[in-house]
């Protein structure tokens, strides 16, 4: 990040609570004023039991699709309960986080966008294997798009999700944002979900929504 670009710009990070503080540092480096207003929390799924069909799915996976650095956090222990994936599954990340998130568990990642941290950059990354009769599990909090599965099954491949997590509105104070509008003004707001901007829509005191 160029310093003179973000000298006395004041950004709002909405990313949760945990896994802002690397942004918000790089943000304060440069100059910038970070301000911290999380619009989602993550929660691991309690007490998850794993069917005996996740049993089986994590058993035959040929790819495991890690989404997101919670996926990791939360999605191998779940996985761990199972046995483990098999020596020879291939490993896939959505983006570089995520296989920092895994590389700091020893795990290497086989399949890794470059273009973009996103399900269609990483559909074409995996465009050149042939994955049809392939067991793929995506690792995954509740919910979420259905490009990724939607697409790898046309391809032929057999996909299952491993759900273990949820994103939960927060309980952030609104008042922050409108006493910086008010005040010092917002120059930036860093969103990296649609859900975390639909939460903050939701947050946002209603007289203040025009201003986003």
């Amino acid at each position: 990040m160029q310093g003179n670009e973000l000298a006395g710009c004041t950004i709002v990070v909405t990313r949760p609570a945990a896994q802002a503080r690397s942004l918000m540092a790089r943000l304060n480096d440069a100059s910038a004023t970070a301000v911290q207003f999380p619009v989602l929390d993550i929660q691991p799924l309690s007490e998850q039991t794993l069917s005996n069909t996740d049993r089986t799915n994590i058993a035959r996976c040929d790819i495991a699709v890690f989404i997101s650095r919670n996926a990791v956090i939360h999605g191998l222990p779940v996985i761990e309960q199972a046995g483990g994936l098999p020596a020879a599954a291939r490993i896939a990340s959505v983006g570089r986080g995520t296989a920092d998130e895994l590389g700091k568990r020893g795990i290497q990642v086989d399949l890794l966008p470059s273009s973009a941290a996103n399900s269609e950059a990483l559909l074409d990354e995996m465009a050149s294997i042939d994955i049809a009769g392939k067991h793929v599990i995506i690792i995954r909090g509740t919910g979420g798009r259905e490009l990724l599965a939607d697409t790898l099954r046309s391809r032929g491949a057999n996909v299952h999700y491993l759900e273990c997590y949820r994103r939960c509105l927060p309980d952030s104070d609104s008042g922050i944002l409108t006493r910086l509008w008010e005040h010092a003004g917002i120059d930036a707001i860093v969103v990296t979900s649609t859900d975390g901007l639909k939460n903050l829509h939701e947050l946002v005191l209603p007289a203040d929504r025009d201003r986003l």
